[in-house]
């Protein structure tokens, strides 16, 4: 528990497609956040990187003055605990680089770009009570959808789990950023968003199962003006909330449509930079959502930077919020059954490898969250299967690499690539440039696990689930670790792949392991 004495004061920064915000808040000792200040200002990093892939110097100098300025205020409350994020419109900038260094120098602010599978991750924790407040969630499937300014990030939940997860790229500012160079009257233009929407939302539909989606919970500036619009403002019910009419937010849609930015403004009283981004945010919104089996859409206002402080509150007030582990692992399991892996293979390996590495804890000192890629990697070892059996282990590497996983970011989802790819042949070697391109923490993290897993995966090496349970035995006048099993049946293939496997557990661990198949273990 970390030793709180008083209030502290907090800032979450975000760094989006078009514009920078900042929320400064209080962290109470017992948790509460109290919301003190909210700074926003206009910055269009989108448009630069959507455009040419670069960030302008005109828009470096004013996302540098905005978070100098931001620093300036920070500095006024007395903030020094932080954190500020960047999203698609740096991250997928040519001289990302270049703007994290600039900002730094001139407003002393470190900012960290973030993947899809964080943003999702924070998301996800900042409208997790309000979710099962609102949705049945635990009975009805739930896709989640948040159309930003540079990528759209959506979550599909079955049974209050996430099944499909991921981060597209359909935003607001980078579809109209693509029809710049269009030619024509108000109506082609708008006949070629639709077009261009439907075509991306075609794609993504093979990843998220659209038309299984019982409800609909929407976030993001966009669709919350259209629920008040609709709702009125006095309908929010005091959480920052709206359910409104799917058939009445479709004509909503088709009403905005009528009107160019100029109109948007005069009509609804809206600026000019959320005019330029409202048109294609909601006809995003509705083509996605014309695809479930949604009657009533659920709007909220949670935001990224509620996920960061959320985040931090666990970390300054030492109380752990609900863990999401459940949460990542269901959406591996889903990833596995993608690919068609034999379920219950993995999860023979999956709870074989979980109770190693609970008996190995004092050998291998590593961490709860290191136990979560452990697991994670022995539900996806096989995924390279459905590509081709010979050398699946390097296809396997290839698919955890360039998957979503919900709640994992790229360099865990880099981890657990290496460590999948290592359960069986060759073990790691300086040959190995993926690995060898890790720093030294990284690269024994992903020995220690992967040597766990291939004893593992030896023992249900004829896919039988015949090992009931284990049993590991540090025996010091052999030098040696026993292996006690109970099992049903003879073990004599698991022997044989134990022999071939455990050469890295040796290593690794300074000792051989033998095994002995036993009658009955007591529990361990």
């Amino acid at each position: 528990m970390v030793d709180q004495k008083g209030p502290t004061l907090v800032s979450a920064i975000d760094v989006g497609s078009s514009s920078i915000r900042m929320e400064i808040s209080e962290i109470q000792t017992d948790g509460k956040i109290r919301s003190l200040e909210s700074l926003s200002r206009g910055v269009a990093l989108g448009k630069d990187t959507f455009t040419s892939g670069h960030l302008s110097e005109e828009t470096l100098q004013k996302a540098c003055q905005t978070l100098t300025d931001f620093s300036q205020v920070m500095k006024g409350y007395g903030i020094n605990k932080y954190r500020a994020v960047a999203t698609s419109a740096v991250r997928e900038a040519s001289n990302a680089d270049t703007f994290l260094d600039r900002v730094f120098l001139r407003s002393g602010l470190e900012v960290e770009i973030i993947d899809g599978s964080e943003e999702n991750r924070l998301t996800f924790l900042a409208i997790h009570d309000a979710l099962s407040g609102m949705v049945d969630i635990k009975t009805r499937n739930v896709l989640i959808v948040e159309v930003g300014g540079g990528s759209t990030d959506i979550s599909f939940l079955h049974e209050g789990q996430p099944f499909q997860s991921g981060t597209f790229a359909l935003g607001a500012v980078r579809v109209r950023q693509s029809l710049i160079a269009v030619k024509g009257d108000l109506k082609k233009r708008i006949r070629i968003l639709e077009r261009q929407i439907k075509n991306t939302v075609d794609t993504i539909g093979n990843s998220i199962p659209f038309d299984q989606a019982h409800e609909t919970v929407a976030l993001g500036g966009d669709i919350r003006f259209a629920a008040k619009y609709l709702s009125g403002e006095s309908s929010s019910n005091g959480h920052n909330s709206w359910t409104i009419d799917k058939k009445d937010f479709a004509k909503f849609c088709t009403e905005v449509i009528k009107y160019d930015t100029d109109g948007l403004v005069s009509r609804y009283g809206i600026t000019y930079p959320e005019a330029e981004t409202l048109v294609p945010a909601l006809l995003a919104y509705r083509n996605i959502i014309e695809r479930t089996k949604t009657e009533k859409i659920h709007v909220l206002s949670a935001s990224i930077r509620a996920g960061i402080l959320l985040d931090m509150t666990r970390r300054i007030t030492g109380k752990e919020l609900e863990s999401f582990d459940g949460q990542v692992v269901a959406s591996a399991k889903a990833l596995a059954r993608k690919y068609n892996v034999n379920e219950n293979h993995f999860e023979q390996v999956r709870r074989l490898s979980l109770s190693l590495f609970d008996q190995m804890q004092s050998e291998h000192g590593l961490e709860r969250r290191d136990r979560l890629l452990l697991e994670v990697a022995a539900v996806l070892h096989d995924v390279g299967t459905f590509i081709s059996d010979r050398s699946h282990h390097k296809h396997t590497q290839y698919i955890i690499g360039a998957s979503e996983i919900f709640g994992l970011s790229r360099n865990e989802l880099n981890l657990i690539a290496n460590i999948a790819r290592y359960h069986r042949k060759s073990p790691p070697t300086r040959a190995h440039v993926s690995y060898m391109a890790l720093d030294r923490e990284s690269r024994m993290t992903i020995s220690k696990l992967s040597a766990l897993l291939r004893v593992a995966d030896a023992l249900d090496q004829d896919y039988s689930n015949k090992v009931r349970n284990v049993k590991l035995i540090r025996e010091d006048e052999q030098n040696r670790y026993a292996l006690e099993v109970e099992a049903e049946s003879d073990l004599a293939m698991e022997q044989l792949s134990l022999n071939l496997k455990s050469d890295l557990f040796k290593e690794i661990y300074g000792r051989p392991i033998v095994m002995r198949q036993v009658e009955r273990l007591e529990t361990v």
